[in-house]
């Protein structure tokens, strides 16, 4: 079934790996009708994952066989993490300045980890695999450790200072101003971004599908790509007619196995099916079905499902429209060469 048949399923890949809360899960199946999830070999998958895959709304994918790091890669992961308990001013900024991919001669005690952990110390596809999945392991460890710090400091900035009224303070009584490293920049700074999109893809790549959407909850990681690609594709549409903002129904406030049950009446609705069919022919043909994505945007609130109990996401849609994917070095760029990016966001208020 082709993409324009009006009964073909809306589906998507999530790129790339990254913590993925059952909240984030629950808002992408609101829209998309399943939802591929690449995760390399090793990764722990969350009870809510297993779930949704047994419904069928979550495919896991691994990379292939031969990619797979031996029974002792485990074993490795934890000596690192026990390394980096004892080298806390180094850690994953370290890692990856030793990293085959950081393309520089770097020292560093887990490279000697990682060599005692194979026969063969020269650079083989075996030892590239092995840095590849270890990249994208710590990589999702230090971005839930990021989340997790952001989290908290979210609430504490909400609430009321409990020196309010006590205290008085120049400026103001925010009693968190100015403690350092609270505004330092992200331990995943483009550079590394980069270092994670190359392992992602030479691990993933092959699978990807051709017409499927690459999905990702991150606006970081969504103007990490949009803004990179401008630099390495010569694209054929003008970015006012690349990319664009939409509403949609959010179901993320009930529970998995009520969201599969409410799904046939959301995706039967007039309007949230024309919004999947615009979504997914925007993949196919950007060209004809920008404008039908326009008028759908101008709405000023997601599509009103009758009988529904639902709040409002917002997604962003953007074309990396083909051209030619610049440097030799970047050549990985050239796996989303005519993809379709699209970014879920947080509720905004209920419907």
């Amino acid at each position: 079934m082709s993409l324009q048949d009006d009964g073909a399923d809306l589906r998507g890949t999530l790129l790339p790996h990254q913590p993925l809360t059952e909240t984030q899960l629950k808002r992408a199946l609101s829209l998309f009708d399943s939802l591929s999830i690449p995760q390399p070999w090793y990764a722990e998958k969350p009870s809510f994952l297993s779930e949704a895959e047994k419904l069928g709304m979550v495919r896991i994918i691994n990379p292939p066989e031969t990619l797979k790091p031996a029974q002792d890669f485990t074993t490795l992961l934890s000596e690192y993490k026990n390394w980096a308990r004892h080298h806390q001013d180094a850690r994953f900024r370290a890692f990856l300045m030793a990293s085959p991919e950081a393309g520089k001669d770097a020292t560093w005690d887990i490279r000697g980890m990682v060599r005692r952990g194979r026969k063969d110390a020269t650079p083989s596809g075996e030892n590239r695999a092995l840095g590849w999945h270890l990249l994208l392991h710590l990589a999702l460890e230090v971005e839930r450790g990021e989340q997790s710090v952001a989290s908290m400091l979210r609430v504490i900035n909400e609430a009321a200072s409990p020196l309010k009224g006590a205290v008085e303070e120049e400026g103001g009584s925010d009693t968190l101003k100015g403690l350092p490293g609270l505004e330092s920049a992200p331990i995943l700074d483009e550079q590394r971004l980069l270092q994670v999109l190359r392992a992602w893809f030479c691990l993933f790549g092959e699978q990807l599908q051709k017409d499927e959407p690459l999905v990702t909850m991150s606006s970081r990681w969504m103007g990490y790509i949009s803004e990179t690609w401008e630099e390495v594709a010569d694209g054929r549409l003008k970015a006012a007619e690349s990319s664009i903002t939409v509403k949609a129904p959010d179901l993320s406030q009930c529970r998995l196995d009520e969201l599969y049950g409410l799904r046939k009446e959301l995706f039967s609705n007039p309007a949230v099916n024309r919004l999947k069919r615009a979504v997914r022919g925007f993949c196919h043909d950007p060209l004809r079905f920008y404008a039908q994505l326009q008028k759908i945007s101008e709405g000023t609130d997601a599509p009103p499902v009758p009988g529904l109990n639902h709040g409002t996401m917002k997604l962003r849609v953007r074309h990396l429209a083909p051209g030619s994917t610049g440097r030799p070095e970047r050549g990985f760029w050239g796996y989303l060469m005519g993809k379709t990016m699209t970014c879920i966001e947080g509720e905004l208020r209920n419907a």
